[in-house]
């Protein structure tokens, strides 16, 4: 119980369970759950919750990034999420925060999906339109931060 306290959950496990079970997924749920608790009426610590939110979306992507396309895109959607909440913390304390490293890593997710996954999963038109299973989410060239929550939205199996 220990280790789950101090944050370092994976301690008490083999390498070889850790290879074998899906910790990624336990990590970001975490986050979100830390996320939630952020964006939340309750009175919490934000720094707090904050950094432990970034560390837990930091070792699920991590993780996940090493896997095989799937599992990379899941990867990238965890990276995404946690630069999703550095904007909305950012967006609580600067009128109009820099979004440009939630774009990047946008932009890193949609070139993702499309090499791996082409265009039935995310097309582009002349027009900056989008098609495809993503790009049916994505609202079109503008803001990161709704793009993103759009994409995000499209992926339903992680707890979520």
């Amino acid at each position: 119980m220990q280790s789950w306290n101090d944050g370092n959950i994976l301690a008490g496990f083999s390498t070889e369970d850790r290879a074998h079970h899906p910790f990624r997924l336990i990590y970001q749920t975490l986050a979100m759950c830390h996320d939630r608790l952020i964006r939340s009426d309750l009175d919490v610590d934000v720094k707090d919750h904050h950094r432990r939110t970034r560390e837990h979306f930091r070792h699920a992507a991590d993780q996940m990034l090493t896997g095989g396309p799937l599992l990379c895109l899941l990867g990238h959607a965890a990276e995404l999420r946690g630069d999703l909440l550095d904007a909305h913390v950012a967006s609580k304390s600067a009128p109009s925060p820099d979004h440009s490293i939630l774009g990047r890593k946008f932009q890193q997710f949609r070139s993702h999906v499309q090499s791996h996954f082409g265009h039935p999963a995310w097309g582009e038109q002349e027009d900056g339109t989008t098609t495809g299973y993503f790009g049916d989410h994505a609202p079109g060239p503008g803001d990161w931060v709704e793009r993103s929550e759009s994409v995000l939205k499209a992926i339903l199996f992680n707890y979520w």
